[in-house]
C-alpha cells in the first residue's frame, strides 16, 4: 500500500495546525481569565 502524496500532505498540515490551533486557543483562555480579573477587580 502505497502513501499518496495528498495523505502526506494532510499529515504535515496536521502536524503543523493543531499545535498551533492548540497555542492559540491557550493565548484566548490566557486572555479572557485575565479580562475576567481585571471586570472583577473593579467591582
Amino acid at each position: 500500500m502505497a502513501v499518496t502524496a495528498p495523505v502526506v500532505g494532510l499529515i504535515v498540515l496536521m502536524s503543523v495546525g493543531l499545535p498551533l490551533g492548540a497555542w492559540g486557543l491557550h493565548d484566548l483562555q490566557v486572555r479572557l481569565e485575565r479580562w475576567a480579573y481585571d471586570r472583577h477587580a473593579q467591582d
